[in-house]
């Protein structure tokens, strides 16, 4: 959820991609953990019906990583649903332990560095929106693991350290 759409919004969202043709469904709070309304009862009832549905569920990490309890955070949740994706090399660690993917985040230019991931058991590399179709071509032809593009949607063209909710808090 790259916007703030409170909770109801976010969540009639996910029941209608319960219902959509699509294998995989993210969830989770990329920019902002002030704004994240995924407490652990929420992801468990969305996580429920999404598994029922017959998606593979994977809980989205932050982009910027500030302190221990934002990563420890995400710990806990990844252990509730064993399938992330890391948008920070923070969280590289946890391909150890869960099936993980990359985010559009983690900013994988190159094949060597897309190799480097597939070592840490990466599973599938999310790469860049900007890369052109020969940079996309290369690193596919050359990496070990599987690779994803996004084809719709909204191009992020920033991160901030502090979002518009942190500031309107002080």
């Amino acid at each position: 959820a790259p916007s703030h759409w409170g909770r109801e919004k976010l969540e009639s969202f996910y029941h209608e991609l319960a219902r959509c043709p699509v294998d995989y469904i993210y969830l989770g709070e990329t920019a902002c953990p002030v704004r994240s309304c995924f407490s652990p009862d929420f992801l468990d009832r969305l996580c429920d019906e999404l598994t029922r549905a017959g998606k593979k569920v994977y809980i989205s990490s932050l982009t910027l990583v500030r302190n221990e309890k934002q990563h420890r955070a995400f710990r806990d949740l990844a252990q509730r649903v064993q399938h992330i994706e890391i948008n920070s090399p923070a969280f590289l660690g946890l391909a150890l332990h869960y099936h993980v993917v990359t985010g559009m985040f983690l900013n994988v230019y190159n094949s060597v560095t897309a190799n480097i991931l597939a070592e840490h058991k990466v599973e599938r590399i999310m790469l860049p929106c900007e890369l052109s179709f020969q940079s996309i071509a290369s690193i596919a032809k050359r990496c070990t693991a599987a690779t994803e593009l996004i084809v719709h949607g909204h191009i992020p063209i920033g991160i901030s350290g502090t979002c518009q909710m942190a500031r309107s808090l002080g």
